[in-house]
Formats: C-alpha cells, sequence, structure tokens
C-alpha cells in the first residue's frame, strides 16, 4: 500500500532541530510500517537561517514547503475574526498549511492509495495494526471518550484527500458561519455535516499510544515507550 503521510502547522522553537523530527518521522514510520509512506510537509517556518536543512534528509525535492506565516496574516484574521473562539487563529492557519501540504501531493503527480495527515510534533509508540481503509469513512484519532474530539491525525483513501484540501476554502466562503471553528471538534463537524461522510475512530488514541511533545510529561507511560523507541533507533 502507498501512503502519502502530510505534515502541516507549526512547530515550537524548542522542536525545530534534527533530533526531534527525527523521532517524528521514525516514529510514524513505525506506525506505519510494512507500507511503502512518502512524506509531504508544509511548514509555518521561525526566523532561523537555513531552518529547512533540519528536515530536508526526508523529502524529495519539491515535497516541503516553508512560508512566513505572516504573509497570510491578512486573510487568516479575516477568518478567524468571525468566530468568537480563542483558538480560531491557530485552528485557520493550520488548515490553510494543509491546503498548501496536499498541494505539494497533488504536484508530486504521484498515485497513493491512502493518505495519512498528521502533526510535525506528534509522536508513536507502536504499529498501526491492520490498515483497511472503506473509501465511505473518514478515520480519525481517539481523543477522549468521543468520537468528535479527535483533530490530531486523519486517515482515508487517497480519493477522500480533496475533502481536506477544500476545508480552508470553506471557511473562507462561509459567510454565515456555520462551522464554528472550535478546537477539537470543528473538524469532525465539517466532515460529517458537510461533506456528508461518516467518521470512524483508529486504534491511534491520543494520551495512550501517542502524544505531542508538549504533553508527553503528563502521560509517563507513552513517554517510557517514546524513550525505549529514541534509544533504539539512536535518536540524539
Amino acid at each position: 500500500m502507498k501512503i502519502c503521510c502530510i505534515f502541516r502547522g507549526n512547530l515550537e522553537n524548542n522542536l525545530r532541530n534534527a533530533s526531534s523530527f527525527k523521532a517524528c518521522i521514525e516514529s510514524v514510520k513505525k506506525l506505519l510500517g510494512g507500507h511503502d509512506v512518502t512524506f509531504f510537509m508544509h511548514l509555518w517556518k521561525s526566523d532561523r537561517d537555513n531552518e529547512i536543512e533540519i528536515y530536508k534528509p526526508y523529502f524529495k525535492e519539491n515535497n516541503i514547503l516553508l512560508e512566513d506565516n505572516s504573509i497570510y496574516s491578512s486573510i487568516i484574521n479575516s477568518i478567524a475574526s468571525k468566530y468568537d473562539i480563542r483558538t480560531s487563529y491557530a485552528q485557520v492557519s493550520s488548515m490553510l498549511s494543509l491546503q498548501k501540504a496536499i498541494e505539494l501531493v497533488d504536484k508530486s503527480g504521484e498515485d497513493f492509495d491512502v493518505f495519512f495527515i498528521t502533526r510535525p510534533d506528534l509522536l508513536f509508540s507502536e504499529k498501526l495494526e491492520n490498515i483497511e481503509i472503506d473509501d465511505s469513512l473518514i478515520y480519525f484519532n481517539k481523543h477522549l471518550d468521543l468520537i468528535s474530539s479527535g483533530d490530531y491525525c486523519f486517515i482515508g483513501t487517497i480519493n477522500n484527500l480533496i475533502l481536506f484540501k477544500n476545508l480552508f476554502g470553506y471557511l473562507k466562503e462561509d459567510s454565515s458561519n456555520t462551522l464554528p471553528v472550535r478546537m477539537h471538534f470543528w473538524i469532525y463537524d465539517y466532515i460529517k455535516r458537510i461533506c456528508n461522510k461518516e467518521v470512524k475512530l483508529c486504534n491511534i488514541k491520543v494520551g495512550e499510544n501517542c502524544e505531542i511533545y508538549k504533553h508527553l510529561g503528563l502521560y509517563p507511560h507513552i513517554k517510557s515507550k517514546i524513550d525505549i523507541f529514541i534509544n533504539e533507533n539512536n535518536i540524539t
């Protein structure tokens, strides 16, 4: 199975280093072990010179793009300001980044069976078993006990990637504000209500077998697994 792994969004400055990003990449390889995985990434860059050199070893030449978020602040603000929600700017910005990452997939001209959308600061502690993707479903990671609350990872057939590519455009055209950009819930609302796609939880479970870097300290059992994984792969 050919899988395009798509990273989107931003990184905290302390994670913009070779060891942190290598840990992320290697954990994705472990998660999707046994499959042919090609990586793509759009990242909002820092002001560090030559930052792209940190990430380039893991991408084909045209599969990565770093941009200055401030270039798009006007359009992001115009959308985010429609919603009286504290996290709106970050959510809208992330979806613009996702659109740009998917455009890299389109431009590559490669054929894929499945997409895997994730974050560049997320670590996985085990392999994702039995990847059998139904074209009628979009698969979300499990977060808490609600099917609507996952927004770290998304999996689907490549035919359904267009739904995520169009998400930012939908926000831009949503003049009646029918899709409140509420963290952990709004992407489910978009997929289910706007796109009329059914959602299913996969066995990627936040707080159980995956977590973002800044939250690892809250989950010692995951951190210990990640530490073992990092040591086994000589990630320093």
